[in-house]
């Protein structure tokens, strides 16, 4: 069963069909309905449906539990990021390959020794390479520039100053976002396959000339991104290897 997670900008032209209330021990969470051509897949907007909820406000760990609790195995998430490499350009894909978490206020496991018993994660299988070479070789048979890049997750809401995205760039960061952990950490935990294709839509501060500007219209991408969903959901896929604890 798939999942589809949408931020900024994508969640405004996925038009959610039936809507279920999903408790879990970390709060109730809103899931919704898609209609991919002829199936349907769960579908679960970042920021929420009136997109009022701020990247250090989502409830990371409620999100991810609800979803494995309706059985799906497979997240597609969507995000939009700001370039730190000058190779990758506004309206260029992106699939996340690995990621530098910069995040400060969010609890980043179900396993912390509270809730459920103290686990130590290993990372080194989080992001699907099925998925993504899949993904990858759909958007690139439909003309789309795609990289592979290194995610850095910031705090938010605000954005990031041109000494952070200096450093972030020295330290081998490849885009910026505000979502990307711990959601796919929590992912992992519970031995859910995840990748993440991520949209440039600015040039970081100090990367480009003067003030940021964004690429002014996501509805360019919504039946490419239509017809991908539609794709992934044909494949026989594999599943990432099972989730080790050290």
């Amino acid at each position: 069963m798939y999942a589809l997670i949408a931020g900024t900008g994508f969640d405004r032209f996925f038009k959610p069909l039936e809507e279920k209330k999903i408790k879990t021990p970390y709060g109730t969470v809103t899931v919704y309905t898609l209609k991919v051509k002829n199936k349907k897949i769960y579908y679960l907007p970042r920021h929420g449906i009136d997109h009022s909820l701020a990247p250090h406000l989502i409830n990371y760990r409620a999100n991810i539990w609800a979803l494995k609790s309706l059985n799906v195995d497979h997240i597609l998430s969507l995000c939009a990021v700001g370039s730190i490499n000058e190779n990758f350009k506004p309206g260029n894909f992106v699939l996340i390959r690995d990621i530098l978490d910069f995040t400060k206020s969010r609890i980043s496991t179900f396993y912390d020794g509270q809730e459920q018993e103290l686990k130590h994660l290993d990372v080194s299988n989080l992001y699907s390479d099925f998925l993504g070479k899949n993904i990858e070789d759909f958007l690139k048979n439909q003309g789309q520039q795609v990289h592979q890049g290194i995610y850095v997750a910031t705090e938010g809401p605000r954005f990031e100053t041109a000494a952070e995205i200096k450093f972030y760039r020295q330290i081998g960061g490849d885009v910026v976002g505000m979502t990307g952990a711990p959601e796919v950490f929590l992912a992992r935990e519970l031995n859910l396959n995840y990748n993440s294709l991520a949209l440039v839509t600015n040039l970081c501060t100090g990367i480009g000339h003067g003030p940021v500007d964004f690429v002014s219209s996501f509805d360019l991408y919504q039946d490419l991104l239509e017809n991908l969903l539609d794709y992934l959901s044909e494949l026989n896929v594999r599943n990432l290897p099972d989730t080790k604890f050290i």
